[in-house]
């Protein structure tokens, strides 16, 4: 499903775009990867997915999950202006790598990315459920 292979890495793009620390910036993608992976289900992807991440808050503000996710790049201590262009990044990332309706799929290459970005056993199992599920 790989459509177009980067020429970057993901953390190396974001670190250099948003000239923060690649302990921060590393943070902030291990944070935002564990909701996008544990949380975005296919009807929320297929809802939002139309739009730039960057306009999700606008779009459904109410939505925990859209909320956790600012919160999770802004809570690793990126200011609001850097959070804005994480997401850029992830979001482009995503689309030119898995595909224009990549976020209706987030169960397909969510684990992967989760995965790579997060430390450990830190990565969740799509949608929360338990890795043994």
């Amino acid at each position: 499903m790989l459509r177009e292979p980067l020429d970057e890495n993901l953390l190396d793009e974001l670190t250099r775009l948003v000239g923060r620390p690649a302990v921060v910036v590393r943070e902030a993608l291990a944070r935002l990867m564990t909701v996008l992976n544990g949380s975005v289900d296919p009807e929320l992807g297929r809802r939002l997915g139309a739009f730039p991440m960057t306009a999700w808050q606008a779009i459904d503000s109410g939505s925990p999950v859209v909320r956790a996710i600012w919160s999770a790049v802004v809570g690793a201590g990126m200011t609001t202006e850097e959070a804005f262009t994480a997401l850029a990044v992830v979001d482009d990332h995503v689309r030119r790598r898995y595909g224009a309706d990549a976020w209706s799929r987030v169960a397909e290459w969510g684990p992967r990315l989760a995965g790579r970005y997060c430390p450990g056993d830190a990565a969740p199992a799509p949608f929360g459920r338990p890795a043994s599920a």
